[in-house]
């Protein structure tokens, strides 16, 4: 969510200070979601913010609940994880994905040590494997569907017998 936060204020043309202010917010949002800032602490950084223009491209809620603990998967470290896979992987990532960093994902995969490791970058798509400001999936990237294809036949299908 850094990542994507960041990505998204740069591209809405938002200065480096106001990304840092937006950043220095989600830490104060994530530290009361791990219960190591009080409620009342947190509260009053955001309030100080939450007019301001970016608010909205932080993701960070006006007001916080009650508690901490509504986001559990903040912290989750996907390395070991990835290490424990010892089956065939095909992993997509369009080159301009504005959520997932490309190269320190394609990092903790490469590092995991997965036997038969396949990654394609696709030029000129997004998160969702289609260009900039299409959702559509008749716009999924041709690359995609023809390399997943050729894939599952080479690691999924079995050959028919000679029989």
């Amino acid at each position: 969510m850094r990542y994507g936060t960041a990505f998204h204020m740069r591209r809405e043309g938002y200065s480096a200070e106001a990304v840092e202010r937006m950043l220095a917010t989600r830490t104060v949002w994530e530290s009361f979601e791990r219960g190591s800032l009080s409620r009342s602490a947190a509260q009053s950084a955001i309030d100080a913010v939450r007019g301001e223009p970016w608010f909205p491209l932080a993701f960070v809620p006006p007001l916080l609940p009650p508690r901490p603990g509504h986001w559990p998967t903040m912290d989750f470290d996907p390395r070991p994880v990835l290490a424990a896979v010892r089956v065939p992987v095909l992993a997509f990532y369009g080159e301009e994905d504005e959520w997932v960093p490309v190269d320190a994902s394609v990092a903790a995969w490469e590092f995991a040590g997965i036997p038969e490791l396949t990654i394609v970058r696709l030029a000129g798509v997004g998160h969702g494997m289609t260009p900039e400001g299409s959702e559509h999936l008749a716009a999924i990237a041709p690359e995609y569907t023809d390399t997943m294809q050729q894939w599952l036949v080479r690691h999924v299908m079995k050959a028919p017998s000679s029989a």
